[in-house]
């Protein structure tokens, strides 16, 4: 025979599908009968159901013995798979649904009548079987109540603050965790919540050089996403938000604060590709203004961007340079060389695949054609005695007047 009775046990909130419960007390419950909570066998993990019935499970429960009777942390199936578990959850979450139950079953011998006078009246239940947990609508023992509040908020508030334009969540995380060394209570200074299961929420933080250092733009995306964090409890909100507002204070240090931990030679690269495309601005400014005839400053005025922009990207290219060969050794830059040779015979024997030299040989050939094919177009130019009177094709003309500007333009130079 399997009987089933319901204990008050608000959950407390742990987690998005999890919570830690109190399933039982040894207090009497509202039908006069007591369970010794000694004498419960309970197993490692029994099946979470809704208002104990067996064809509608809703997860897990781990139960534990804690000091005020049977707890359980209960973790419900994950989004999705039982829509049922996800009301349920949710209902939980919100604080409609309080209550907890479990069923078991009296071992033989394992319940006494509590007065021997009425051997069917209440129950003490000296030795049982746990057999499952439930979420239940209505319970029946009082005393058993909320355990503790799992979230809370114990975010630093004396971290430097860097300026970036990026902030990966996930990589900020990891980086925490690892700093923390497994230590929740260090770990919980770069977040705005930290769960009782290790649950945390809204990084706010990274680690720089080994320095746990507060992020803008991470605290910009927990500010956007706090208030959609319906399960912190008011009070970790409120210190949440305090968090946010002391940060927003706070001055900001540059990147460029931050020691580098890479050479800048992308920056580089980056300037030079600017500067290509300026190139061709200016070219195409400078054809313009010679068919308009109109005397625009313009051309001028972005050839000497394009010269202020090349001398910086000499000294900057100098400067990085100069930073990658620095010798990261004292010997005269030994260790610096043998990288260098390593990198070398890393290097030597290998040879260019059969399917890389096919594709260069094509390469090429499309190259040479297209050569080819503008030679024949300058040549037409050159020979043509009248091209207003031959060439009817307006963009056509004007494909050509382009060409033979640049042909001049690379005689002149090569003068």
């Amino acid at each position: 025979m399997s009987t089933q009775k319901s204990y008050l046990a608000p959950a407390i909130e742990v987690g998005p599908r999890t919570a830690r419960v109190q399933c039982s007390s040894g207090s009497v419950d509202r039908d006069g009968d007591i369970v010794v909570q000694a004498g419960i066998l309970y197993p490692a993990d029994v099946p979470l159901l809704w208002q104990h019935q067996p064809g509608v499970p809703i997860g897990r429960a781990f139960p534990f013995m804690g000091a005020t009777g049977l707890c359980a942390d209960i973790r419900f199936s994950p989004v999705g798979i039982s829509a049922k578990a996800d009301e349920i959850c949710a209902q939980l979450k919100a604080g409609d649904i309080t209550d907890i139950s479990i069923g078991f079953d009296p071992l033989p011998g394992g319940m006494t009548p509590i007065d021997a006078s009425l051997p069917r009246g209440a129950q003490r239940i000296n030795k049982c079987e746990l057999l499952e947990v439930s979420v239940v609508s209505i319970a029946a023992n009082p005393e058993c109540k909320v355990i503790t509040k799992a979230w809370k908020c114990g975010t630093s508030t004396n971290l430097p603050v860097i300026e970036d334009l990026r902030f990966d969540a996930l990589a900020a995380t990891a980086s925490i965790k690892e700093w923390a060394g497994g230590d929740i209570t260090k770990a919980r200074k770069g977040f705005l919540a930290v769960g009782a299961d290790d649950a945390v929420l809204f990084p706010i933080a990274t680690v720089i050089d080994g320095r746990l250092t507060a992020s803008a733009q991470g605290l910009k995306m927990a500010s956007q996403g706090l208030p959609e964090a319906s399960d912190l409890p008011e009070d970790v909100m409120a210190r949440a938000v305090d968090v946010l507002e002391c940060y927003a204070s706070k001055p900001r240090i540059t990147k460029a604060a931050v020691p580098a931990k890479r050479k800048d030679l992308y920056d580089c690269g980056f300037l030079a590709s600017m500067l290509a495309d300026l190139s061709w601005l200016e070219e195409w400014v400078e054809y313009e203004a010679e068919q308009e005839g109109d005397g625009s400053p313009v051309p001028q005025m972005l050839a000497n961007v394009m010269r202020a922009m090349g001398e910086a990207l000499i000294a900057m290219t100098a400067e990085e340079v100069a930073k990658l060969l620095k010798p990261e050794a004292d010997e005269a830059g030994k260790a610096f060389r043998v990288r260098v040779s390593k990198a070398y015979r890393a290097k030597s024997g290998k040879v260019i695949s059969a399917a890389t030299m096919g594709k260069l040989a094509v390469a090429h050939g499309h190259a040479t054609e297209c050569m080819k094919s503008l030679q024949d177009l300058m040549d037409t130019e050159d020979t043509s005695t009248d091209t207003s009177t031959d060439i009817e094709d307006t963009s056509t003309a004007k494909m050509i007047s382009r060409t033979e500007h640049y042909r001049r333009k690379a005689i002149l130079a090569a003068g």
